[in-house]
Protein backbone atom coordinates (compact mmCIF):
# COMPACT_ATOMS: atom_id res chain seq x y z
CA UNK A 1 0.00 0.00 0.00
CA UNK A 2 2.77 2.27 1.25
CA UNK A 3 4.45 1.66 -2.91
CA UNK A 4 1.16 2.49 -4.76
CA UNK A 5 0.44 6.00 -2.37
CA UNK A 6 4.39 6.59 -3.14
CA UNK A 7 3.54 5.88 -7.00
CA UNK A 8 0.57 8.31 -6.51
CA UNK A 9 2.57 11.02 -5.14
CA UNK A 10 5.71 10.40 -7.50
CA UNK A 11 3.29 10.55 -10.75
CA UNK A 12 2.20 13.89 -9.62
CA UNK A 13 5.35 15.39 -8.78
CA UNK A 14 7.12 14.07 -11.68
CA UNK A 15 4.00 15.69 -13.96
CA UNK A 16 4.15 18.87 -11.97
CA UNK A 17 7.49 19.35 -11.73
CA UNK A 18 8.52 18.86 -15.60
CA UNK A 19 5.23 20.83 -16.40
CA UNK A 20 5.91 24.10 -15.14
CA UNK A 21 9.58 24.52 -15.80
CA UNK A 22 9.03 23.24 -19.50
CA UNK A 23 6.43 25.53 -20.31
CA UNK A 24 8.35 28.81 -18.93
CA UNK A 25 10.80 27.60 -20.64
CA UNK A 26 9.37 26.74 -23.57
CA UNK A 27 8.27 30.71 -24.24
CA UNK A 28 11.96 31.78 -24.44
CA UNK A 29 13.06 28.81 -26.99
CA UNK A 30 12.58 30.20 -30.62
CA UNK A 31 13.59 26.77 -32.00
CA UNK A 32 10.40 24.80 -32.93
CA UNK A 33 11.83 21.62 -32.62
CA UNK A 34 13.17 22.31 -29.46
CA UNK A 35 9.31 23.37 -28.26
CA UNK A 36 8.36 20.23 -29.84
CA UNK A 37 11.19 18.18 -27.90
CA UNK A 38 9.89 19.97 -24.64
CA UNK A 39 6.36 19.49 -25.29
CA UNK A 40 6.67 15.38 -25.71
CA UNK A 41 6.78 14.19 -22.16
CA UNK A 42 3.62 15.98 -20.96
CA UNK A 43 1.93 16.30 -24.39
CA UNK A 44 1.98 13.00 -25.40
CA UNK A 45 -1.46 12.34 -24.75
CA UNK A 46 -2.53 14.95 -27.21
CA UNK A 47 -0.26 13.22 -29.80
CA UNK A 48 -2.59 9.88 -29.12
CA UNK A 49 -5.72 11.28 -29.76
CA UNK A 50 -5.03 13.77 -32.60
CA UNK A 51 -5.53 11.07 -35.28
CA UNK A 52 -8.98 9.84 -33.78
CA UNK A 53 -10.41 13.25 -33.03
CA UNK A 54 -11.29 15.67 -35.81
CA UNK A 55 -9.92 19.34 -34.76
CA UNK A 56 -12.81 21.28 -34.21
CA UNK A 57 -14.13 17.49 -32.31
CA UNK A 58 -14.23 17.13 -28.43
CA UNK A 59 -11.94 17.63 -26.52
CA UNK A 60 -10.43 20.52 -28.44
CA UNK A 61 -13.14 22.90 -28.47
CA UNK A 62 -12.70 25.83 -26.71
CA UNK A 63 -15.39 25.17 -24.01
CA UNK A 64 -13.56 21.82 -23.23
CA UNK A 65 -10.60 23.04 -22.17
CA UNK A 66 -10.64 21.95 -18.96
CA UNK A 67 -11.75 18.56 -19.73
CA UNK A 68 -9.02 18.43 -21.95
CA UNK A 69 -6.46 19.92 -18.99
CA UNK A 70 -7.75 16.72 -17.06
CA UNK A 71 -7.22 14.33 -19.31
CA UNK A 72 -3.30 15.08 -20.21
CA UNK A 73 -2.68 15.87 -16.70
CA UNK A 74 -4.46 12.60 -15.85
CA UNK A 75 -2.52 10.32 -18.71
CA UNK A 76 0.80 12.05 -17.49
CA UNK A 77 0.13 11.02 -13.36
CA UNK A 78 -0.80 7.22 -14.76
CA UNK A 79 1.92 6.81 -16.98
CA UNK A 80 4.49 8.26 -14.55
CA UNK A 81 3.00 6.69 -11.36
CA UNK A 82 3.18 3.11 -12.98
CA UNK A 83 6.81 3.89 -14.23
CA UNK A 84 7.29 4.86 -10.83
CA UNK A 85 5.72 1.74 -8.97
CA UNK A 86 7.62 -0.36 -11.26
CA UNK A 87 11.15 1.40 -10.11
CA UNK A 88 10.27 1.02 -6.12
CA UNK A 89 9.21 -2.42 -7.00
CA UNK A 90 12.39 -3.61 -9.03
CA UNK A 91 13.89 -1.58 -5.38
CA UNK A 92 12.06 -3.56 -3.05
CA UNK A 93 12.77 -6.75 -5.10
CA UNK A 94 16.45 -6.34 -5.22
CA UNK A 95 16.58 -5.04 -1.38
CA UNK A 96 14.67 -8.98 -0.48
CA UNK A 97 17.21 -10.82 -2.75
CA UNK A 98 20.55 -9.48 -0.75
CA UNK A 99 18.57 -10.02 2.66
CA UNK A 100 18.81 -13.60 3.87
CA UNK A 101 16.22 -15.72 4.43
CA UNK A 102 14.27 -16.80 8.01
CA UNK A 103 15.11 -19.74 8.50
CA UNK A 104 17.95 -20.15 5.86
CA UNK A 105 21.45 -20.40 7.55
CA UNK A 106 24.20 -18.49 5.41
CA UNK A 107 26.59 -20.49 3.63
CA UNK A 108 29.95 -20.67 5.70
CA UNK A 109 33.17 -19.27 5.62
CA UNK A 110 35.51 -20.79 3.07
CA UNK A 111 38.16 -22.92 5.01
CA UNK A 112 41.92 -21.33 5.12
CA UNK A 113 44.36 -23.36 4.17
CA UNK A 114 48.04 -22.78 6.35
CA UNK A 115 50.96 -24.06 4.67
Amino acid sequence: MKRFVSAAICGFAITFCYAVPASRLSSHIDNEILQGLLYVPVGWPKLILEPFVSPNGFPFRQEDRLIFAIYIFGSNMILYGLLSYLGLLGISRLGRSKRPQPGVLPPPPPAQQWK
